[in-house]
């Protein structure tokens, strides 16, 4: 029997094992970030709704503060919600 470049004496099922070890690999990283993907979504919740604006002059709760600097300066810092008015949430 002459054997070619071809016929490495292994026949068809010896030349499938990479690619079947290859396919078991990527299956198995697909499944990992599926259930990462599956645990993140469940960690984050559903996304919020966005807040009403019933009426555009009513104050938006929120926090400031104020920090003295050495030199006399001050930092000044709020923070608020977005509001449903786009006038409102511009700067």
């Amino acid at each position: 029997m002459v054997r070619t470049d071809l016929d490495d004496g292994r026949g068809r099922a010896g030349r499938a094992r990479p690619l079947l070890q290859l396919g078991l690999v990527l299956a198995a990283v697909a499944v990992v970030l599926a259930l990462l993907l599956v645990h993140r979504a469940r960690r984050t919740g559903p996304p919020a709704a966005p807040p009403s604006a019933s009426d555009p002059e009513e104050l938006v709760a929120g926090w400031a503060g104020e920090l003295p600097g050495t030199d006399g300066a001050r930092l000044v810092a709020s923070l608020a919600p977005l509001h449903a008015d786009p006038e409102r949430q511009a700067f």
